[in-house]
Parts: C-alpha cells; structure tokens; sequence
C-alpha cells in the first residue's frame, strides 16, 4: 500500500514539473497546457485515493491488531485463573490429606 502511495506522489511530483515546464514555455499550444493541467489534475486524484487506500488500510491494521492483543490478553487471563486454581486445589488437597490421619487419630 504505501509503495502505490509513494509512486503517487512521485507521479504527481512529475506531472506538476512537467505542466510547470509546458506552462512556462513561450512555444507551448495551449491545449498541451490544458493536457498537461489535466494530467496533474488526474495525478491529484490518484494520490488522493491511495493516501486514502493507505490511511484506511493502516487503520484497519491497527484495530486488528488491537482486537487480537486484546483476545490474546483475555485467553492469557484464563490460562493464568485456571493455573492458579488448580494449584491452590492441589495445596488444599495436600493439606486435608496430611490433616486426615491427625482427624481420625482424635476419633480413635
């Protein structure tokens, strides 16, 4: 995208020189100034449109790529609660299990 971007604007960038060179020549006809007017005016419109292909495709970028930290971020969440809760169930268990004798020493 920004590769059609910048030829754009080298484009225009050469139809403008080109339109300025015709203009200020004392032997152009007046309908290659009016082609060389229309050329840059077509250039304009063509850069126009890829800053905003470009613009637009960058945009869509970043909120893709914001949507994706952000489902990254939400599933690291979980894996992380669910780590930390299978963990603490094990201590738990551990803890009744080294518990149980001393519970049924006292029942005896």
């Amino acid at each position: 995208m920004s590769h059609d971007y910048d030829k754009s604007l080298k484009n225009t960038k050469s139809k403008r020189e080109a339109y300025e060179k015709i203009r200020s020549s004392a032997q152009s006809k007046p309908e290659k100034v009016t082609k060389a007017q229309s050329d840059v005016a077509e250039a304009e419109k063509q850069e126009s449109d890829a800053k905003d292909m470009f613009f637009n495709t960058t945009e869509n970028l970043k909120s893709e790529f914001a949507r994706s930290d952000q489902a990254r971020l939400v599933d690291f969440k979980s894996h992380l609660t669910e780590a930390i809760q299978h963990y603490y169930e094990k201590k738990i268990l551990q803890l009744f299990q080294d518990l149980l004798p001393e519970i049924e020493a006292i029942g005896h």
